[in-house]
């Protein structure tokens, strides 16, 4: 309901008006100057009330400044030619007395109106500028986007491109055991490439929302397992990856989980941990639980993560400024946050510089659903 602000200094005036609008409106008054910074929608004054607060309708129709804040003047007929000058820009109407009720009726619903447009016009401009704030960050993004793509293709594509060529101009020169070494180098440039495509491809169906959490019974040990072996093949570290487990986590198996998410959040957090650390470090997973959330724990003896960069390696593309030629996309750790989140989970680092890091993802155990 619209609220009007009565201002008139015949109390008489202020009776008939308020007795004729408060069916349809919610009728204020004032006592004091201060009442006026109070919400209202439309202002209804006189000439000598208009003339006492001038000054503080001013404050409050600038305070909502751009909406409008419409103000009606009720003036003698005999009065109008007396305004000063500078009131006409203040006010929006003018109703002469004696006034017609059905007019003020009329004249109070175009000004209520008007205010309507007018609050609507600013919440489309803010709408309007968030829309191209985003706008501004999404082609931020589509730049940082193609020039990361195009120098991460760039590189393996050079190797396996550079190699395939030694290959096949000097295969007659070349040892059984260098022509193998060739190989592996071009199986592991189409994997960095392989793994880069499967990082947009997620990101991707995050963005349209096409990745959903899905729980089903999964044996956490077994699976941690698997995965920990799985990297330390493909990675063909020389340090070790071992898996920690609490004897309260055994007890619980299986838990409620959605693998899909949890291959992502593990494989990109033990794969970080082996390629940011010396080739004889170790790189422990460690599970366990705590109160009601299952927590994985995965520490590098690697080169840390600076204090000030820490904030911001959860969004697409940041990486540490300590990462020199290391390659990467900074992809993985936004990857992990999301599908963290997807499962309702959260995701902490504790990173020293030169120590190494340890990232702590705690995930709600889900319940099987009762039949």
């Amino acid at each position: 309901m619209a609220r009007i602000l009565l201002l008139l200094s015949r109390s008489a005036n202020r009776d008939i008006v308020a007795a004729k609008l408060a069916p349809h409106y919610q009728i204020l008054s004032i006592t004091r100057e201060q009442d006026l910074l109070q919400p209202f929608d439309l202002l209804l004054v006189d000439g000598p009330a208009l003339e006492q607060y001038w000054q503080a309708i001013q404050q409050s129709r600038t305070s909502q400044h751009p909406v409008l804040l419409p103000v009606l003047l009720i003036v003698a007929k005999d009065k109008v030619n007396l305004l000063p000058p500078r009131y006409w820009q203040g006010i929006e109407e003018i109703l002469t007395a004696p006034i017609e009720l059905a007019e003020l009726q009329a004249r109070v619903e175009t000004l209520l109106r008007i205010r309507k447009l007018s609050q609507d016009l600013q919440q489309a401009n803010t709408q309007l500028k968030t829309a191209n704030e985003d706008l501004q960050e999404l082609n931020r993004l589509k730049s940082q986007f193609v020039s990361m793509v195009s120098h991460e293709f760039r590189n393996p594509l050079g190797v396996i491109s550079g190699y395939l060529q030694l290959i096949d101009h000097d295969t007659h020169r070349l040892s059984s055991e260098k022509q193998k070494e060739f190989f592996q180098r071009i199986r592991d440039a189409i994997k960095r490439l392989v793994s880069l495509v499967d990082d947009v491809l997620i990101m991707g169906r995050m963005g349209v929302g096409k990745l959903s959490f899905e729980p089903v019974p999964l044996d956490l040990i077994q699976f941690c397992g698997r995965l920990v072996e799985e990297t330390q093949h493909s990675s063909r570290a020389n340090g070790q990856l071992q898996l920690e487990i609490d004897q309260e986590l055994a007890a619980l198996q299986p838990m409620f989980l959605d693998q899909k998410l949890l291959t992502y959040i593990l494989t990109n957090l033990l794969s970080n941990a082996v390629k940011y650390s010396p080739e004889s470090g170790t790189v422990r997973l460690h599970l366990s639980v705590a109160s009601t959330q299952v927590m994985m724990a995965v520490t590098d003896q690697g080169i840390g993560i600076p204090v000030e960069d820490q904030a911001q390696l959860f969004e697409p593309f940041q990486r540490a400024t300590n990462v020199g030629r290391i390659s990467g996309t900074g992809l993985g750790l936004a990857i992990t946050k999301l599908c963290t989140e997807l499962h309702g989970g959260q995701i902490e680092i504790d990173s020293v510089v030169d120590q190494g890091t340890t990232v702590t993802v705690l995930l709600p155990l889900e319940k099987e659903e009762e039949s």
